[in-house]
């Protein structure tokens, strides 16, 4: 592994940010990394270009880690995927129906 600070500011060992350098010349990074560049931009007020060539990133790989991880924290605000629903002990109706309006508006439909 190769520890470099990627702001040329004095980089404390607990601030270390841990990168793996490919035989190819590229550099791969986890999630957790990202997210402490995505920080540091957030942070410089500069475009996206700006920051990435101060940073030696590559754009589209900026861009895309950026999108990825705004989608998984949208995934983490929504809450759960599941909720279990429990019955009331009362048997169900010969005929039941079940309507549930999804939030980008679609609404889903069960009939028995």
């Amino acid at each position: 592994m190769v520890s470099v600070p990627m702001d040329g500011a004095v980089v404390q060992p607990s601030q270390e940010v841990t990168m793996h350098a490919l035989t190819n010349g590229k550099t791969r990074r986890s999630a957790s990394e990202w997210r402490e560049i995505l920080d540091r931009f957030h942070r410089s007020g500069l475009s996206a270009r700006a920051f990435c060539k101060r940073e030696s990133l590559v754009v589209g790989t900026f861009h895309r880690w950026r999108k990825q991880l705004a989608t998984d924290g949208d995934a983490e605000a929504r809450g759960p995927e599941f909720v279990e629903v429990a019955s009331s002990g009362e048997r169900f109706p010969a005929f039941w129906a079940v309507e549930v309006e999804l939030p980008d508006g679609r609404i889903l439909r069960m009939r028995g």
